[in-house]
């Protein structure tokens, strides 16, 4: 039966009536070449008008008319869509159409007619930045924000309807790749005319209609005044706190001309903003191919406090410089090559209590400590990249070297007083190709990916009484190789991939002084694989259903050499995909994902002997060939109406996890050593989350509902004994944010997050919960003066009998000399609050209770200039 499957798959693409005659062809918006769905095609006799035929286009943009082999009387066909010019064209028998639509803005009743906020064309919606900015607003992600159906996350990822986008254009270039928070951090909102969002964006063209994309993508429109010179803006504070004395500098200068943009920025502060999130890429492929990269086996990068603004308590000295250009060559390609580098110091002090339980969800261990520490990292990073990108051919390729230093020194008391410093230095190339050919019907491509990394890490801990040392340097080279064929039948597309890759990585650690841990002085080991696959896929797409089903097939073959004995390992996987999409109407639209994967051997753990994490942790790695099973399904519905600023989503994922290894902690020595036993893990997750956003031009307010649920259930070993844990999670985020006057705007925005622990042998339920409410109200009392005050309340459950209450001010006045030149004054921590405190769960059954010193009161005057 499966053969026969197999088969049917192989062959349907040649299975196309020859006979059949059709009415094919594309439209597209003639001012950004982009396809447009929902078009309609009507099919006319010349002579009496008479209407013959009619459908519509898919969201690719094409259609297919069956037309009467009869009808041989000269024809013309009429093209429409609203926000479009209706156009006409004489049919031509035996010839593909290529329809070019004019964009045409047209009157909404949802819409004030004066002053649109909000426009619809196609797939495109158009917001207008002026009529969303508001006083204080600098840079557009001020404005981003604000935008209903935007959301903007704290590290700066940028998601449209809960999705990630996988675009964000300027002037419909891509400059900044996927690290734009450089853009969304740096090019002022008043030069910026409206942002596009471009839903269901396939950014590689020859890909449309082939290749179904959920995300969308965001272009910035420029002002006219903005194009063709050299803009930026400069910045420049001082202050003082806590005897310590402050500074802030900026600088950005950029250019957006035709066949030309350039981007750059110039930053160094120590008042704790967190200026490296702008170098935060939410690259695809690095996420697909992270777990094949070398991992931080030494816990080397300082932890983050959580639900505090990073700002409140980051310590910092940052010094950070950025260039990104593009230059559009006459050809239709592109290249573009960036240099970004940064130095960033930074200093921690705070207190930690780790909490382990047990089977009966009694304490199995506690241990507490005081942190003080100093990290500083250098990070030095190139790329160098080309792309034509056609309807019919694209090639790109993208070239990236990464050199990175890290260093720390803790000193800590407490539990096992001692002093450690830690290094780490790593050096990473990476080269993505793809190349595609289209033709017609059919299409080929190659895609190649080549990385080689090479990450040593030391860690030495120094007591009273020893001292120990661990030393680890791993390395690998990684390929990954595909060649693909399909072609397009009816409104059924195939696609079959055989692909081939493989790595080889080496591994080397050394150990002092922990002989009492019976930890090996030297482990080296090499190991790789050779992967060949096939993955046969299958999409069907009409003008409401979108499903694509995959099945990739592939076969592994394994070796590790270690202690002169060689293991050899051989592994046929298969996985299952199945998306669906279905839209109800113009507003509506419910998705269907699920899928089952059996996962090649992890390779973060695959390892010989012992790894000193931290202080007091060991890992010790396993050097068998295992491989675990994830499946899971999940769906979503959305429900939008763009033109009244209306945007929901709510979304469902269930997921299981299957391991023939289960996690087993014990104490060995003065140490907690976490190794895996032979023990089958089940794990399974449940999420829920739902978003409602609602706009109105009536006082520039916007309303955002965001909340979510999940459940995980897990089990580990704790001295031999099983320990079996439940946790659930709800959160609920509600935000306002409007002018309750024309002089004054008012932000609430609350974050509420809870929390329940439960043990299965333990009657008592562990709760928790942390409570975050801001208010910021800015004040215009006249066209040269603006004041905000901005107060933040957290309420943080800390134990079953405490909880902490924290009160945070700041006061900010900005005077406007000029148009160009603005005067601001801040005054920040207006209490001086000096420590934040909260607990949390981890996923391994264990309590963790963190309080950080944040930053003193601090006063701060400078200047901002546009030019």
């Amino acid at each position: 039966m499966k053969s026969t499957l197999l088969l049917l798959m192989l062959y349907v693409p040649f299975l196309v009536n020859a006979q059949s005659r059709t009415l094919s062809g594309k439209v597209s918006d003639k001012a950004t070449a982009l396809p447009i769905g929902r078009v309609n095609v009507m099919v006319y006799v010349e002579e009496t008008n008479k209407l013959v035929k009619f459908g519509t286009t898919g969201e690719d943009g094409r259609f297919a008319i069956q037309l009467a082999e009869n009808l041989t009387a000269p024809m013309y066909v009429r093209f429409s869509c609203i926000g479009y010019e209706t156009c006409k064209k004489r049919l031509e028998e035996g010839k593909e159409m290529e329809v070019f639509l004019s964009p045409q803005d047209i009157e909404i009743k949802e819409v004030v007619v004066k002053a649109p906020r909000v426009r619809l064309q196609g797939d495109t919606i158009k917001y207008d930045v002026q009529l969303y900015s508001k006083e204080g607003d600098r840079a557009i992600g001020d404005v981003l924000k604000r935008l209903p159906g935007i959301k903007t996350l704290e590290d700066g990822k940028i998601s449209y309807n809960g999705v990630p986008i996988n675009r964000f254009y300027i002037e419909n270039s891509n400059l900044l790749g996927t690290q734009y928070g450089i853009a969304t951090n740096n090019i002022p909102q008043k030069d910026v005319a409206s942002v596009e969002v471009m839903q269901n964006h396939q950014p590689i063209k020859v890909l449309e209609g082939l290749v179904f994309s959920d995300q969308a993508a965001i272009n910035l429109r420029l002002k006219s005044g903005a194009r063709m010179k050299w803009i930026g803006t400069l910045k420049a504070a001082g202050g003082l706190g806590d005897g310590e004395g402050l500074w802030n500098g900026e600088g950005t200068a950029m250019r957006f001309s035709k066949g030309f943009q350039t981007l750059n920025t110039l930053k160094s502060n120590n008042t704790g903003q967190d200026i490296s999130k702008e170098l935060n890429s939410f690259n695809r492929n690095e996420i697909i191919n992270a777990p094949n990269l070398l991992r931080e086996y030494i816990d080397i990068t300082p932890p983050y406090s959580l639900g505090l603004s990073r700002e409140r308590e980051l310590q910092n000295r940052t010094h950070q410089v950025t260039s990104h250009n593009l230059f559009k060559l006459k050809s239709g390609q592109d290249i573009k090559f960036s240099l970004t580098y940064q130095n960033h110091r930074e200093n921690t002090l705070k207190k930690t209590q780790s909490v382990y339980y047990d089977p009966a969800g009694n304490e199995q261990w506690r241990m507490d400590e005081v942190e003080d520490g100093n990290f500083h990292k250098n990070v030095l990073n190139g790329k160098v990249s080309t792309e034509i990108n056609r309807s019919d051919y694209n090639l790109t390729e993208n070239l990236d070297v990464t050199l990175d230093w890290k260093d720390r020194d803790v000193r800590l008391g407490g539990y096992q007083s001692n002093s450690q410093n830690m290094y780490e230095g790593g050096k990473k190339l990476a080269n993505d190709l793809f190349l595609m050919k289209r033709n017609g019907k059919k299409f080929v491509n190659f895609a190649s990916y080549l990385l080689y990394q090479a990450q040593p890490q030391r860690l030495s801990v120094s007591r009273e009484e020893s001292a120990v040392m661990q030393h680890i340097r791993p390395s690998e080279f990684f390929t990954d190789n595909s060649v693909s064929w399909g072609a397009v039948s009816g409104l059924f597309t195939f696609d079959f991939k055989s692909s081939l890759g493989g790595m080889f990585r080496k591994f080397e650690s050394d150990s002092y002084g922990l002989e009492a841990a019976n930890v090996a002085e030297r482990n080296n080991m090499e190991m790789g694989f050779v992967k060949a696959g096939f993955s046969p896929e299958m999409k069907y797409q009409d003008e409401k259903l979108v499903a694509t089903l995959s099945l990739p097939l592939n076969y592994y073959h394994y070796r590790s050499e270690a202690d002169n004995s060689t293991l050899r390992h051989d592994k046929l996987s298969w996985q299952t995909s199945l998306y669906a999409e279905y839209r109800l109407n113009s507003r509506m639209k419910i998705q269907a994902r699920g899928d089952y994967r059996e996962n090649p051997v992890s390779l973060s753990g695959f390892y010989p002997g012992s790894v000193l994490t931290t202080y007091r942790t060991l890992t010790e790695g396993l050097t068998d060939f295992f491989h675990t099973v994830d499946a899971s399904v999940g769906g979503g519905i959305e429900y939008n109406i763009p033109l009244s600023e209306f945007f929901s989503s709510i979304r469902f994922r269930k997921s299981w996890n299957r391991s023939p290894y289960t996690v087993s902690q014990r104490m060995q020595d003065q140490y907690i050593l976490s190794r895996y036993v032979d023990v089958p893990q089940k794990a399974n997750t449940t999420n829920l989350d739902f978003s409602v956003t609602k706009a109105t031009g009536w006082a520039k307010a916007k309303f955002t509902l965001d909340g979510g649920w999940s459940r995980r259930d897990a089990f580990l070993f704790r001295s031999e004994g099983k320990v079996e844990s439940r946790q659930d999670n709800f959160t609920l985020s509600p935000e306002i944010d409007m002018n309750v006057l024309s002089w004054m705007n008012v932000n609430y925005r609350m974050g509420f997050s809870h929390t329940r622990f439960h043990i299965s042998d333990s009657e008592e339920k562990e709760k928790t919960y942390q409570l975050q409410q801001k208010l910021s109200v800015r004040f215009l009392p006249s066209e040269k003066w603006s004041f905000t005050v901005c107060g933040e309340h957290f309420a943080n459950k800390i134990s079953q009998t405490d909880t902490r209450h924290f009160f945070l001010g700041d006061i900010q006045a900005t005077y406007k000399a000029t148009k160009r030149l603005h005067i601001d004054f801040h005054l920040n921590n207006l209490f001086n609050e000096k420590e934040y405190a909260y607990t949390t769960f981890l996923p391994d059954a264990t309590k963790i209770s963190r309080s950080y010193t944040i930053r003193p009161r601090n006063i701060m005057v400078g200047a901002y200039i546009l030019f």
